[in-house]
């Protein structure tokens, strides 16, 4: 008897070492998908962009997929661009130009120098870590600086560079990190600027876009199934205007404050992907005008992160109509802030994207 309860037990034992074991591996799971990224619906742009008037808030507080507890990046989707340009013409180049904008002093980074079509001198900064040239190709962010700007915006307002050297765009090992080329604009009406009223392939600033990535593209620096643009405030706007002019140059764009609505996309297929970012109480860009653009994304199904903000980082549910709330000193404070520390999350959004096709032009 005793040698059947001695069997008993261990044969009990046995149970509630299996029973634990099942119970460990489900609370693993549990934990496990208790930090899925329930808000993260980057996945689903491919499908069902986010629409006018959603809030925008589960989107923008998902964890950036390049964080530690992330996983391994995956390499990005390859899509097939149109022909382009995909944008009807419209506008007329600028009449008159003011003097000539001073060569940016951009720290540790080289500046590119060019004379444009109209003779005038041209520049950009690239900003490149010191191990860039062993990693190459890279991908290659364009950044648009804001009016009244200047190139060096990319040390002086963002974020960028703390990432530039590390965050890896490609999902291959061999390739972390990215590159950086800010152009400068032209003085227009008195402010440092870029020609977003324009709509042209002979668009001047777009020409001299291209004549500093054709550069770099000669000097094998550059992945060209990766070039990306963003931009913010009439940046912005240059950074969707150029991603539309070039849809076999540009592979995703991002925009902080500006709401282009009036660009409508006139190639096959869905506009380029894109990540805008914008603020709920905005003098200058108003919120609502932004959600109209998200609106016209939708309809065109068009792969889309949208980020709506408060005053600082963190994100508001709806956009701020009152008058009360959002008066013009606050709200062209929140517009010229620039989200520092979102930088990643726009990247690595777009960074899901790229281009099939050789390299080489642009065809058009």
């Amino acid at each position: 008897m005793s040698q059947e309860k001695s069997m008993m037990l261990l044969l009990l034992r046995r149970a509630l070492v299996v029973l634990a074991s099942v119970l460990v591996a489900w609370g693993a799971v549990g934990c496990e998908s208790s930090k899925t990224e329930g808000g993260d619906l980057r996945g689903v742009f491919d499908r069902k962009p986010v629409a006018s008037g959603v809030s925008a808030s589960a989107v923008a507080t998902a964890k950036p997929k390049g964080s530690a507890d992330a996983g391994p990046r995956i390499a990005p989707l390859t899509r097939k661009p149109p022909a382009g340009p995909c944008l009807p013409p419209s506008g007329n180049p600028v009449a008159k130009l003011g003097r000539v904008a001073r060569r940016p002093a951009c720290r540790r980074a080289r500046v590119m120098e060019w004379q444009d079509e109209n003779g005038m001198p041209r520049y950009a900064c690239l900003f490149a870590h010191r191990k860039s040239s062993e990693r190459a190709p890279l991908p290659l962010v364009l950044f648009f600086h804001g009016e009244s700007d200047s190139p060096t915006a990319v040390h002086r307002k963002t974020k960028l560079r703390r990432h530039y050297g590390s965050l890896d765009l490609t999902g291959d090992p061999h390739h972390p990190g990215f590159l950086i080329l800010a152009p400068q604009g032209r003085r227009i009406a008195g402010r440092i600027a870029f020609d977003t009223d324009h709509v042209s392939v002979a668009n001047v600033d777009v020409l001299t876009v291209d004549h500093f990535v054709e550069v770099l593209l000669s000097e094998g620096i550059v992945d060209h199934r990766q070039i990306y643009a963003m931009g913010e405030s009439g940046g912005g706007a240059m950074a969707a205007l150029y991603a539309m002019l070039r849809p076999r140059r540009i592979a995703a764009f991002g925009t902080y404050g500006a709401a282009p609505s009036q660009l409508v996309w006139s190639c096959e297929g869905r506009p380029p992907p894109a990540a805008i970012v914008y603020r709920a109480c905005d003098a200058v860009t108003p919120c609502a005008d932004v959600e109209q653009w998200l609106g016209a994304r939708q309809d065109a199904r068009a792969p889309t992160l949208a980020v709506r903000l408060g005053a600082g980082k963190a994100t508001e549910p709806t956009c701020v109509l009152s008058k009360n709330r959002c008066r013009v000193k606050k709200g062209t404070a929140n517009h010229n802030r620039w989200p520092k520390g979102r930088e990643t999350e726009m990247l690595e959004f777009m960074s899901r994207y790229s281009l099939a096709g050789p390299a080489g032009g642009i065809i058009e």
